[in-house]
């Protein structure tokens, strides 16, 4: 079974993470978004939703608008994802 909760540690470390090394944590942010969406659980994309917003963090508008695209394109034929996507490109 994977986890399908973060816990305070993790969020703690993700935000050290994305302030100290912006430029090392985007890959991470975007491996990891990937992975969950191919668990293809509504739990996993919750998940995703959630590394996303840290992705955001990390990415100035027209950078992460273009990470959304590809995910996007990528995931089309997942309607949960595609969900979630939706939620950023408003």
């Amino acid at each position: 079974m994977t986890q399908t909760t973060i816990t305070r540690e993790e969020k703690q470390f993700m935000h050290s993470f994305i302030i100290t090394a912006p430029e090392m944590a985007t890959p991470l942010l975007i491996h990891t978004i990937e992975w969950h969406v191919e668990m293809r659980s509504r739990e996993h994309y919750l998940m995703a939703a959630f590394y996303l917003d840290q992705l955001n963090g990390c990415l100035n508008h027209e950078e992460f608008q273009s990470v959304l695209s590809v995910l996007n394109h990528r995931f089309s034929k997942l309607k949960g994802f595609r969900e979630v996507i939706r939620h950023y490109t408003r």
